[in-house]
């Protein structure tokens, strides 16, 4: 799978070094911010989608948990075979 470079038409440039490694890491099926076995259905690894869904419900300021997203459930699959 290729994937295409295109050149910002204002100043010339390609993507950033960071952006093509991301791209090769999502296009793999790898976490985009470590490079590990990204989670089913998700750009992440467990770590990270979980430390996504965190830092999120602190800066909406939200209380309330959906405990059948799919992070929840990968989280008590790996304590059950732990």
């Amino acid at each position: 799978m290729e994937m295409k470079d295109e050149k910002c038409p204002c100043c010339g440039r390609g993507p950033s070094s960071q952006v093509r490694w991301q791209r090769k890491m999502l296009a793999e099926g790898r976490c985009v911010k470590c490079g590990n076995k990204a989670v089913k259905g998700n750009r992440m690894c467990l770590f990270h989608a979980v430390n996504q869904r965190e830092n999120q419900r602190i800066r909406k300021g939200s209380k309330a948990r959906y405990a059948g997203a799919l992070t929840y459930r990968l989280e008590a699959q790996k304590k059950k075979c732990v």
